[in-house]
């Protein structure tokens, strides 16, 4: 890679790590990109050379915390442990990161962005599938849970109780008290 190439790599990432902290902290919707610009001390035609819209710099921001969560996901169902270090290590992973976002950024992908909300919440049901399944086929191999109960019974049921109680409202009370 020439060193243009890891400048523009390094401006790109620079921008991208604001709008995650940004629109976690303080929601999409109100940020504009000429904030965006001012705060990172630069010219918004930089930014367009990178993302052409709002809307594209959030397309990417999802993209990029979808991917980064299935490979801390992945890396943790890899490891050596235990299944329930694992599960212990996927749930502390997930609380730490809805911890991370306030609840505009829930708010704003829900109201302003319902597609890409729906593509979000497609990606975190099929992930919590995919790994509770994995998690439950090692617990029955490790002894920690019956064989005689059909994974699918077990994940769909957990995955049901899950989505009922995320809830980013009813959590944020939660996390509150």
């Amino acid at each position: 890679m020439s060193e243009i190439e890891v400048q523009q790599s390094e401006e790109r990432d620079r921008i991208l790590n604001y709008a995650i902290n940004k629109f976690h902290a303080e929601g999409f919707y109100k940020t504009s990109m000429d904030e965006i610009a001012k705060d990172l001390q630069m010219s918004k035609k930089t930014i367009y050379k990178y993302f052409q819209s709002k809307e594209g710099l959030l397309e990417t921001v999802a993209g990029w915390l979808m991917d980064e969560s299935k490979k801390h996901i992945d890396s943790i169902l890899s490891s050596g442990d235990n299944v329930v270090v694992k599960f212990l290590k996927v749930i502390n992973m997930y609380n730490s990161k809805v911890l991370k976002c306030s609840e505009k950024w829930f708010t704003d992908l829900q109201v302003h962005a319902p597609k890409l909300w729906q593509r979000i919440d497609e990606f975190r049901t099929s992930r919590i599938y995919h790994v509770l399944s994995e998690l439950v086929s090692e617990g029955k191999k490790e002894g920690y849970i019956n064989e005689e109960i059909p994974t699918c019974v077990i994940v769909t049921s957990y995955n049901s109780t899950i989505k009922s109680m995320v809830n980013y409202q009813f959590l944020y009370e939660i996390i509150s008290q």
